[in-house]
């Protein structure tokens, strides 16, 4: 996902940048979970692809969940001139997750938003408090 994602939803692409909601050819959004021992185990739970190259695949747009296998998510699909592929994933730890693949970003004349486009990707990649407390207390203790 680029860098380290903090949990809750975040647009990963919305084109074009800066566009309402209903004016949007795609909007990817990615709802983040933290699984695990430590405050980097972070994966994508779920992926909601919407817009109007979206509503052309299907009207509403695409849902995926880690948990749930979905049989549109097989193979690469195409979002007017991109193509996106969702991959399910499970970690040695048994922790089931979600990656997005896109390709022909390129071909898309449009500044594209989102933590994985143009965007501010700052308040994705600030770790929680409690995260916090924990780098600053292992800084403490490792400086001794």
């Amino acid at each position: 996902m680029g860098p380290a994602a903090w949990p809750g939803n975040h647009t990963l692409l919305h084109i074009p940048r800066h566009s309402a909601a209903d004016d949007a050819l795609i909007d990817v959004r990615g709802v983040v979970k933290h699984e695990g021992p430590t405050c980097l185990d972070m994966y994508i739970d779920a992926l909601h692809i919407t817009g109007k190259w979206a509503d052309d695949r299907q009207f509403g747009g695409l849902s995926f969940f880690a948990d749930r296998r979905s049989e549109v998510s097989e193979g690469w699909m195409t979002f007017g001139k991109l193509e996106f592929k969702v991959v399910h994933g499970t970690t040695l730890g048994g922790v089931k997750y979600l990656n997005l693949l896109a390709r022909h970003l390129a071909k898309v004349d449009l500044p594209i938003g989102g933590i994985l486009g143009l965007d501010d990707h700052s308040s994705a990649a600030t770790p929680e408090e409690e995260c916090k407390r924990s780098i600053s207390l292992l800084s403490a203790s490792t400086a001794e």
